[in-house]
């Protein structure tokens, strides 16, 4: 049993989803990997990856949302629409269509 306390300040909750980090590595070299994370919280997320991150190295991670056009609406008056959209599953092995 792990008698550590956990010291974080907000709820973990455990998903699967896939996410791109960008970022540099230690060496300096820019990348940008596609990865599953296993968790997520209203502050943050864990992933696994190949390579060494010094710890306060700025990433940008973003959750690529595949979605579909379901429903448009157009405003009175004006040029602009809204567009409502529903997420479809991402898979990064299969090519976007």
């Amino acid at each position: 049993m792990n008698s550590e306390k956990d010291l974080r300040q907000n709820k973990r909750v455990k998903a699967s989803f896939y996410i791109r980090v960008e970022g540099k590595d230690a060496a300096g070299v820019p990348f940008s990997e596609i990865v599953r994370a296993s968790d997520f919280s209203k502050a943050g997320t864990s992933f696994v990856l190949d390579r060494d991150i010094p710890i306060g190295e700025k990433l940008h991670i973003s959750v690529p949302l595949p979605s579909v056009v379901v429903r448009i609406e157009n405003f009175a008056d004006s040029r602009e629409k809204k567009y409502a959209v529903v997420f479809r599953p991402y898979h990064p092995e299969k090519e976007e269509e």
